[in-house]
């Protein structure tokens, strides 16, 4: 794997993570929130993975996203079918 240093697009960008913190662009996060490539929603209402409900899925499929990564913390969990 080739590594280098990424010059800044314009777009946001993951810029590091630790235990319960995400960095947007070199700014800390530590609560839930959705990072598409030019705007951050910092409100999201999902705020743990036990919370995640239809609507919060219904919400992101509105937003027209081709892709959704879903963070859920320390270790790998999937959303039961009947929330996604």
């Amino acid at each position: 794997m080739k590594l280098h240093l990424a010059a800044p697009t314009g777009q946001n960008t993951f810029t590091g993570y630790g235990p319960g913190y995400v960095a947007v662009n070199d700014q800390r996060h530590e609560a839930s929130l959705v990072v598409l490539p030019d705007r951050l929603i910092t409100d999201w209402p999902a705020t743990a993975f036990e919370s995640l409900a239809p609507s919060h899925f219904e919400a992101l499929a509105a937003l027209g996203l081709e892709i959704v990564l879903l963070g859920t913390g320390s270790r790998i969990r999937f959303p039961s079918p009947e929330v996604i």
